[in-house]
């Protein structure tokens, strides 16, 4: 940006093109989680799911390895509800019972997270 303006020697310039060049990539830091954030919560688990429940479980992943790499670490209580939560197939029915009942966790729908509000509007 310096070498840009260094012909005019307009600071001021080259200042009001830091600040545009900061911001725009701060916007895009937070387009980037909320689509990571929209990704984990929304994906779910059912009879149809590309790879079953493999495929499910390394999305999820993914989702949880983006985040992790933006800087943006979620509490694991939340991470297993979400996790559990998303499994809508009936044949894992058990497993998510039994897994809610071993770890106590509570429903997705009690933690208070911003996000949690686009799922269940």
């Amino acid at each position: 940006m310096v070498e840009q303006h260094k012909h005019t020697k307009n600071g001021q310039k080259v200042y009001l093109d830091a600040v545009n060049y900061f911001s725009g990539n701060a916007v895009m830091d937070d387009a980037i989680l909320n689509q990571n954030m929209t990704q984990l919560i929304n994906f779910k688990l059912t009879p149809n799911t590309f790879i079953g429940a493999e495929g499910y479980h390394n999305k999820f992943n993914g989702s949880i390895n983006a985040l992790q790499q933006q800087g943006h670490g979620l509490p694991l209580p939340l991470l297993k509800s979400v996790y559990l939560e998303n499994i809508q197939d009936k044949t894992y029915q058990h497993i998510k019972h039994h897994a809610c009942t071993m770890w106590k966790l509570l429903p997705f729908k009690k933690f208070n997270h911003p996000y949690r509000e686009s799922i269940y509007q």
